[in-house]
């Protein structure tokens, strides 16, 4: 019975070493700069109207024409590599056939946003990639980036063409 009680403890140790692999790893700590800059982008963005606010990962979310916008700040030193991202649901898109089309028709048309498929979580991600020395600088270029965003997402959703009938 000894030994039973040896191999279904093996057994439990393998198991939970296994499911250990897909737990969520803990976001690395930010720098002080890091913290500061995000901070002056919260700043001026509720100067300019928007209400934003910090999740637990440290990334600013905000609306911008009624759409959601994830503003996400790396780097420990200045120059800050900072991207803005824009979700659209992929719901009722089912033909991944035409929105791949639409999605590569954004990327080769609108070449300062990037756009990518998320099968896993349905949906597309748009964003702009930018480094910034300042928050002035962001904010500087701030409405072009953004209008640049929404503007790709319309355009994707007029690419999206399920029964194939554009060219």
């Amino acid at each position: 019975m000894n030994m039973y009680r040896r191999v279904a403890f093996s057994l439990l140790l393998f198991v939970l070493s296994a499911l250990s692999c897909f737990a969520d790893e803990p976001t690395a700590p930010r720098s002080a700069a890091n913290i500061a800059y995000r901070d002056s982008v919260v700043s001026l963005l509720k100067d300019e109207g928007f209400v934003p606010s910090v999740d637990e990962d440290g990334d600013i979310w905000f609306k911008k024409e009624g759409d959601n916008l994830l503003v996400s700040v790396q780097d420990d030193t200045a120059p800050f590599y900072v991207q803005i991202t824009y979700y659209l649901s992929s719901k009722g898109m089912d033909d991944q056939v035409a929105l791949l089309k639409a999605v590569n028709n954004i990327n080769l048309n609108c070449r300062c946003v990037k756009c990518a498929m998320d099968d896993d979580n349905g949906v597309v991600l748009l964003s702009v990639e930018t480094y910034n020395n300042s928050a002035q600088v962001f904010m500087d270029n701030f409405v072009t980036y953004t209008d640049h965003l929404l503007l790709a997402g319309r355009l994707l959703a007029g690419a999206y063409d399920p029964d194939g009938s554009k060219k």
